[in-house]
């Protein structure tokens, strides 16, 4: 069973909260989601993500986590999503990354779906 906490967004958790990431989306109606995640959610964990997107029909961008939450990281990040229209985020990581994404999902006033490592 999945529980959905509401926090600024939403933390969503539970068995297999990743495989359903792309009827979430879906009822949400977003269109375009960018993905930020860290070194160790590359393989199975990423691909669950991406993989529930893709049968949801839902367009995506990934963009690995560099490692450290700066304001620099914040501003490059931001730009680059909001260049591809993005309106929403999924965080996949650890802390830093989770804090990062945080810092978007604020200065571009776009939703967080999904924070924190979810398998």
């Amino acid at each position: 069973m999945l529980k959905i906490m509401g926090f600024p967004g939403e933390y969503i958790q539970g068995a297999h909260a990743l495989r359903k990431i792309g009827d979430i989306a879906i009822r949400y109606q977003f269109k375009k989601i960018g993905i930020i995640y860290d070194q160790a959610i590359e393989g199975p964990i990423l691909s669950k993500a991406t993989d529930s997107l893709n049968k949801a029909n839902i367009d995506f961008i990934s963009y690995k986590f560099p490692g450290e939450c700066t304001y620099e990281t914040i501003e490059h990040l931001s730009h680059t999503m909001e260049k591809h229209s993005i309106d929403s985020i999924i965080a996949l990581g650890g802390g830093k990354a989770m804090d990062t994404t945080k810092g978007i999902s604020k200065k571009l006033n776009i939703t967080r779906i999904a924070d924190k490592q979810l398998t």
